[in-house]
């Protein structure tokens, strides 16, 4: 066979193999198929979601010392120190919701990060300290830090017994991470 015609055709399937290969990139069925540290998220591969400071309850203040570090075990994250609030607080983050912290001087608390006054939600703001030595039999929410779930995940905090996470607004409610 004429050299020239191999060489083509040895041309033409590299071109092809480059197109498929180009179609396919990025796609997975399971985080397996990625580049770490990439994820497979509906059917693409992506960075993971960056870390930020939220809340997390089971119903309205449902969750004692014990059950908030599982619930931030179980999703991959950890109980939020006073310092990773305050950066939330700084840039932005506001909640009505007292949720167990980590102090890293030893010991928890429950707070919130307010950016206004309101009514019956303390002083104004910055971090309001809601129980400054509660009990660990205590229930309150939890701040977490870590990848938030996807608001569809859980349902938005309110009334009942579910599992939820708090959002800060109906339109962009994960934007605060320190």
């Amino acid at each position: 066979m004429n050299p020239i015609v191999i060489a083509v055709l040895v041309l033409l399937v590299l071109i092809a193999g480059y197109f498929v290969w180009r179609s396919r990139r990025g796609s997975c069925t399971s985080g397996a198929d990625c580049t770490p540290p990439d994820t497979c998220q509906n059917g693409k591969c992506a960075p993971p979601p960056t870390p930020e400071v939220y809340l997390y309850d089971v119903g309205r203040y449902g969750l004692n010392l014990a059950a908030a570090q599982q619930a931030a075990a179980a999703l991959g994250a950890t109980v939020a120190s006073s310092a990773q609030v305050a950066a939330a607080q700084a840039a932005g983050a506001e909640w009505c919701w007292a949720g167990w912290d980590a102090v890293t001087a030893g010991g928890n608390q429950a707070v919130y990060p307010m950016q206004s006054l309101m009514p019956q939600c303390g002083s104004g703001p910055g971090v309001q300290v809601f129980s400054a030595s509660p009990a660990a039999t205590d229930a309150f929410g939890v701040n977490l830090y870590g990848p938030k779930p996807s608001q569809g995940e859980y349902p938005v905090c309110g009334s009942g017994s579910t599992a939820c996470v708090l959002p800060f607004s109906s339109t962009n409610w994960s934007q605060y991470a320190p």
